[in-house]
């Protein structure tokens, strides 16, 4: 915990635990995420964002999970649920999708299987996030929509609501920071899906629940 135990990062300020968690992450990512020349670690941090969609999958409230590659560090992942909306207590009125995707453990103490917690939720989010040259996040639920855009982990834009009507759907586009991954291994659907596979073996409940394809657009 760079110094600090659970229990003291507990009891800082959520504002401050966040903007802490995400300059930690960023300047010693190795520390989270291991050797930084992995040629799967770009495939395991998109893996890692889609945490929160295979736990719907497992709780039977999420049907369609895909990803597609865009380019060497450019992905998007899309899935029919919505990331949650309501004010999360604690947080200064933040949406909880915001919390998810900024606060260290946050996603994974959110994880109704725990399956989906232990194997595809080992970085979580917020890693995925502060790794992240930019992650923009939109998502529909309970009649309200929300984009959340980040760059480096902190938001970047005022969060806005707008009412809509339908089903709950998210959207997550993603740009892996080469500044601080370096362009060695670059992103690739092979490497998705081979993480995939590790997932599958470890929680075999959501075996083929993601479709993965591959669109380079520079």
């Amino acid at each position: 915990m760079l110094g600090l135990d659970r229990e003291s990062y507990g009891q800082l300020k959520p504002r401050y635990r966040s903007a802490r968690r995400v300059e930690a992450i960023r300047r010693r990512p190795a520390l989270y995420v291991g050797a930084l020349d992995d040629p799967q670690l770009p495939g395991r941090l998109i893996v890692q964002g889609l945490c929160h969609a295979l736990d719907r999958v497992a709780d039977h409230k999420c049907t369609r999970v895909s990803v597609e590659v865009l380019g060497p560090r450019k992905a998007r992942i899309e899935y029919d649920a919505g990331m949650p909306l309501a004010e999360k207590d604690g947080y200064q009125g933040r949406p909880a999708a915001d919390v998810l995707l900024r606060v260290l453990y946050a996603c994974r103490n959110a994880r109704s299987s725990p399956d989906v917690a232990k194997n595809a939720c080992s970085l979580g989010l917020p890693v995925l996030n502060a790794l992240s040259k930019s992650l923009i996040a939109t998502t529909t639920s309970g009649g309200r929509t929300c984009r959340l855009a980040y760059r480096g982990g902190n938001l970047v834009e005022p969060i806005a609501y707008e009412a809509v009507a339908g089903p709950g759907w998210t959207r997550i586009e993603v740009t892996l920071d080469t500044q601080i991954l370096g362009e060695k291994a670059p992103l690739s659907r092979n490497a998705i899906e081979r993480e995939l596979h590790a997932l599958y073996t470890g929680a075999p409940c959501l075996l083929g629940a993601v479709e993965v394809n591959e669109r380079h657009s520079d």
